[in-house]
């Protein structure tokens, strides 16, 4: 496939409102490039959060993801068939909620299980790695692995992988008014879980630009992972070094689950900024992740300000 051709695709995905039309395209470019997928490793933390009330749920449903009754269609699902979306950090939780001062918000941190084998695959990744040498997810390129898949047919080929991705990336970065109802992003979703056997995806968040966003199915959700704390807090402030992007949100802690009990949340008030309870957790697992020195632990990257 010439750079032409990928041309002509791409002039089709944008255009088109035609399903089996876009998912003809689509799939002739995913087979030209290889779509890269990784293990969650055990202790890697995600993060999902709701716009809440002055008092938090208890429900754990009520945060988790949508009924199929209630599941509009979103980026990477279509109506009536909830995903549930979540991000590597609390920042761009916040980010893509596009919390105002006076916003309550409640957010959880989840790990997968024990012996829970959980694969995703990465969208618009390539060109990030080509360009910075480290991947959005995990740092650095590990051993120049991604670097040779791109480089290993050729200069030929990797231009083309790169304009590929960067292609299906710029899809992912649209808005809902530019990507007909996000017809074209379900579908790419559709595919790239199809290819790789995934049991989800990551994708460069819209809102947060050094931001990864997680998408699961539902039932992976329910059988793979666990929540291990969550938290109830108030937007105070929400700095922005930029125009459009918000860096930096300034919140109080208000209350901080302590257990799950019978599907519900165990609350107490909070007794200090950092405030911070892990459970459902061993206590090997208790003590790597309470350490706040350690890359995995959720404390390292939940900074109040």
């Amino acid at each position: 496939m010439t750079l032409d051709d990928c041309n002509a695709h791409f002039k089709v995905i944008t255009s088109s409102i035609d399903r089996d039309e876009i998912k003809l395209h689509l799939r002739s470019l995913l087979n030209e490039v290889s779509i890269l997928s990784f293990e969650l490793g055990q202790g890697e933390c995600y993060w999902r959060g709701v716009i809440a009330k002055s008092e938090p749920y208890r429900p754990v449903s009520r945060v988790i993801y949508a009924p199929p009754s209630m599941a509009r269609t979103n980026r990477m699902n279509d109506p009536g068939s909830p995903m549930v979306y979540c991000a590597r950090s609390p920042r761009t939780v916040l980010a893509e909620l596009r919390v105002q001062p006076g916003n309550y918000v409640q957010w959880f941190c989840f790990t997968r299980l024990p012996k829970k084998y959980l694969r995703l695959c990465v969208l618009g990744e390539l060109k990030h790695v080509q360009q910075t040498g480290y991947t959005r997810m995990h740092g650095a390129d590990p051993k120049n692995t991604i670097h040779e898949l791109i480089y290993r047919n050729g200069r030929d080929s990797a231009r083309r992988l790169i304009y590929i991705d960067t292609f299906l990336s710029s899809l992912l970065a649209q808005s809902k008014s530019e990507s007909k109802d996000y017809l074209t992003t379900r579908i790419l979703a559709e595919l790239a879980l199809e290819q790789t056997e995934s049991h989800g995806l990551t994708y460069p968040s819209v809102e947060d630009s050094s931001g990864v966003n997680v998408a699961l199915m539902p039932a992976i959700f329910d059988s793979y992972t666990r929540i291990i704390c969550c938290q109830h807090i108030r937007i105070d402030k929400v700095r922005k070094a930029s125009r459009h992007k918000p860096s930096r949100y300034n919140h109080t802690l208000l209350h901080t689950a302590t257990a799950i009990e019978r599907d519900e949340f165990v609350w107490k008030l909070a007794n200090s900024p950092n405030d911070f309870t892990l459970f459902n957790l061993d206590m090997q697992e208790h003590a790597l992740l309470a350490d706040g020195k350690n890359d995995k632990s959720p404390f390292r990257i939940l900074n109040p300000d």
